[in-house]
């Protein structure tokens, strides 16, 4: 199993060429992980790439209910909004993980 890492880190990394437009942050995030990566073990690696799987839109309903709890009119979102506002969630959360892993470094 462990032959394969370097070849799926490998494809990862070739990915971010692939890309017709640049997004500079999507890169720096996933060289990130890719340096991040380098050092797992494989179980380790295993529980990264789950991690890194996440997303919001797979709970479509619990983060309907997360985003518009509190809201007294009855907001029915089409599925395009939801999409843009699940995107938005999940690079917010990947910098500020950036921020915080900065921060561990620093302390």
């Amino acid at each position: 199993m462990s032959f394969f890492h370097p070849l799926i880190r490998q494809a990862s990394f070739v990915r971010l060429f692939e890309d017709e437009e640049e997004d500079e942050i999507k890169y720096e995030r996933l060289l990130r992980a890719e340096l991040t990566s380098r050092c797992m073990d494989p179980q380790q690696y295993l529980e990264f790439s789950e991690a890194r799987c996440t997303n919001f839109s797979r709970k479509t309903q619990k983060f309907r209910d997360w985003m518009f709890s509190g809201l007294e009119a009855e907001v029915k979102p089409n599925q395009y909004a939801l999409e843009v506002l699940s995107y938005l969630a999940y690079e917010t959360v990947a910098q500020v993980s950036k921020i915080h892993m900065g921060c561990a470094r620093i302390s």
